[in-house]
């Protein structure tokens, strides 16, 4: 906001000191007015308030935090590094004194106070729970390994868990994906799949395709995880 002031000279058609106000207060809450909008996102279409929400950090973060020290910032010299003492003045708001606490300089303290816990506490936090979701959510995956069985034509493929991690649900989707995975690397050709309680068999249906490409040939009984 302060560069956008500059930059169309506002202040020389309006009121320059309300200008400066509006402006420095405004370049803060801009940012966070943004991520109120992506909360309220979230709430409606789950996923892309949360995706908003981090690219709205990544442009803009770091310009709200440095608004919100150029509240606090003070001009107590001047150009020869003499004390201006009660003279001293905001840097954002150059017409309001470092001392003075009323009137218009106790709303820019309460938007700098207020934009401080945000930036400091709030959005850091927020991130660090987003992470963590991420992190106990994407641990089903990280509890299985796949491991296959060929005893031709076919061959079984189980998932081994630790502590019967996956849930029901999760289950099946995860033994599918192992056996999209095996053939994909494994199988030429077509190839039946049968889904299974706890495992899944991968049946050659067709004689005249391609050999399967397996790395134990020497020992076809044997499994690899």
């Amino acid at each position: 906001a302060t560069e956008l002031q500059s930059s169309l000279n506002v202040e020389c058609s309006f009121h320059a000191e309300t200008v400066r106000t509006v402006a420095a207060i405004s370049s803060p809450l801009a940012p966070l007015l943004l991520l109120g909008c992506c909360a309220a996102l979230e709430l409606y279409r789950a996923g892309s308030g949360v995706n908003m929400a981090l690219k709205t950090l990544t442009f803009l973060y770091i310009g709200g935090a440095s608004s919100t020290a150029q509240l606090f910032s003070c001009q107590s010299e001047d150009g020869d590094g003499a004390s201006l003492g009660k003279f001293a003045f905001r840097k954002a708001v150059r017409h309001l004194s470092c001392f003075q606490r009323d009137g218009v300089a106790f709303w820019v303290d309460v938007v700098a106070y207020s934009t401080a816990v945000a930036y400091v506490v709030v959005i850091p936090l927020f991130l660090v729970g987003l992470m963590l979701r991420q992190h106990f959510a994407l641990q089903d995956a990280r509890l299985f390994t796949a491991c296959a069985e060929r005893k031709p034509p076919h061959t079984t493929l189980h998932l081994e868990m630790l502590d019967d991690q996956l849930s029901k649900e999760a289950f099946p989707k995860r033994l599918l994906a192992a056996v999209a995975a095996h053939m994909a690397v494994h199988c030429r050709g077509a190839r039946q799949v049968q889904l299974l309680e706890k495992s899944a068999t991968i049946i050659t249906i067709s004689d005249n395709q391609e050999e399967e490409w397996w790395p134990m040939q020497q020992h076809p009984e044997k499994s690899m995880c």
